[in-house]
C-alpha cells in the first residue's frame, strides 16, 4: 500500500508542478512578458490563479499529503536511521 502512495503521490506532485507551470498562473491578456506593449508595465501585480491553477494547487497539495503519510512510520523500519 505504502508503494501505490508513494507512487501516486509523485505523480500528482509532479502532475500539480507542470500544470501550474503550464498556463496555471498568468495575465488575462496573455503571457506576462507579452503585456508591456499593452499596457506599458509587465504585469506582474496582475497576476492571477486561472481554473487550472486551483487544479493545479489541489494536486500538488493532494500529493504532498500522500507522500507524507506514506513516509510517516518509515523510521521504524530502519531502526531510527
Amino acid at each position: 500500500m505504502r508503494t501505490v502512495m508513494l507512487i501516486g503521490g509523485g505523480v500528482c506532485v509532479g502532475t500539480g508542478i507542470l500544470t501550474a507551470a503550464l498556463g496555471g498562473f498568468g495575465v488575462p491578456g496573455g503571457d506576462v512578458a507579452t503585456q508591456i506593449s499593452k499596457l506599458g508595465y509587465d504585469a506582474v501585480g496582475d497576476l492571477t490563479i486561472f481554473p487550472s491553477g486551483y487544479v493545479a494547487l489541489v494536486l500538488f497539495f493532494t500529493g504532498l499529503f500522500l507522500l507524507i503519510a506514506a513516509n510517516a512510520g518509515a523510521y521504524k523500519e530502519t531502526g531510527g536511521y
